[in-house]
């Protein structure tokens, strides 16, 4: 699994600026509170849309602002704990 997110949002507290790639099945956000840690997930889950970047799992494109791409899917952010990818991005719970 490869999941590559570059991502900016301007927040009211702080401008988000986040980037990293991961080739793991697992990876944790570690941070302290209201560093942005939710907000990185609610963008990979679809729940909220970056301002600008990039995010690419396994070569599908979910998010890119240059390009023009949104895909249409949202995540029920309650549940969101682990993820598990399966060439597709099928689960977050």
């Amino acid at each position: 699994m490869k999941l590559e997110v570059v991502i900016f949002k301007k927040l009211a507290e702080f401008d988000l600026d986040v980037c990293f790639e991961s080739h793991e099945d697992r990876l944790g956000l570690m941070g302290p509170s209201g560093s942005g840690k939710s907000m990185v997930l609610k963008c990979i889950a679809g729940i909220i849309t970056p301002d600008a970047g990039r995010i690419v799992l396994d070569d599908e494109v979910l998010f890119d602002s240059n390009l023009k791409i949104v895909l249409d899917f949202k995540l029920d952010y309650s549940q969101l704990c682990i993820f598990r990818f399966n060439n597709h991005l099928k689960y977050l719970y």
